[in-house]
């Protein structure tokens, strides 16, 4: 994977990369309705599909260490996303709450396609989480209060595909926010989880600037921020100076 940063000193109005359209079937008790995005140039199509599957996850209240070890456990207990392990810590009659660890597992079908990319979102872990596909590890996250995505394109198969999350909500002293917060910092998978299936060349972000501005001329720069696989499908881009009338005064790429 290559991130890459691309500047211009052309003015955008219209903007597109010349990537691979993206489509993919998942299934393992997702919401029922996937989002696609898809750009408005039939030429230059960009899909992107997010399937929220927050439904019929099984969890194990064990602080096993290793995949091996949280497999071999019992029970697993079924249930959906958001979860904690804290929910009613609050309101029990026993000082304190649950600071340690413990698993989430979930299976999902996939057909996969090799000129596409597959991510896991987690809108929020808490505090630390390890992610692992199929037993190898995928990333892992530290922060319990933003997003994050994990790409799982090299461990996924087309098929049946196993998903262990290992969260963690132990006192840590390297964590923020401090550990005499004056709030419960609750363990789980607090916020829903989604799978993404992505184009090999993806546009992360477009900054816009304006240096030079008159009367009779402007200068503008354009920052794009990519994230290419270029060794499997070379990625373009192009940019038009469009002018009220519709017609353009510029192009470049």
């Amino acid at each position: 994977m290559f991130m890459t940063t691309i500047y211009s000193l052309l003015s955008v109005v219209a903007l597109a990369l010349l990537l691979a359209g993206c489509d993919a079937n998942w299934s393992g008790n997702a919401d029922p309705t996937p989002t696609t995005h898809v750009s408005s140039d039939a030429a230059t199509e960009i899909v992107s599909d997010r399937q929220r599957i927050s439904l019929g996850w099984d969890y194990l209240e064990v602080s096993a260490e290793s995949v091996a070890d949280a497999r071999a456990q019992t029970p697993w207990q079924r249930i959906d996303v958001p979860h904690t392990w804290n929910a009613f810590d609050t309101t029990d009659t026993v000082a304190g709450y649950r600071r340690d660890a413990s698993w989430y597992r979930k299976h999902v079908s996939l057909a996969r396609s090799l000129d596409r990319r597959y991510f896991l979102h987690f809108e929020a872990a808490q505090m630390k989480a390890v992610i692992y596909v199929n037993g190898e590890k995928a990333g892992e996250h530290i922060g319990g209060y933003v997003s994050f995505d994990i790409e799982i394109t090299e461990q996924v198969v087309d098929g049946s595909n196993e998903i262990l999350v290992r969260v963690d909500n132990s006192i840590d002293t390297d964590l923020v926010p401090s550990q005499k917060a004056d709030f419960f910092q609750y363990g789980g998978l607090t916020r829903d989880v989604w799978l993404l299936t992505e184009p090999l060349n993806i546009l992360r972000q477009v900054h816009i600037n304006f240096p030079e501005v008159s009367a009779d001329s402007a200068r503008i720069e354009l920052k794009m921020i990519t994230d290419t696989q270029s060794e499997y499908s070379p990625a373009g881009y192009y940019s038009d100076i469009i002018a009220p009338d519709g017609s353009v005064v510029a192009s470049g790429s």
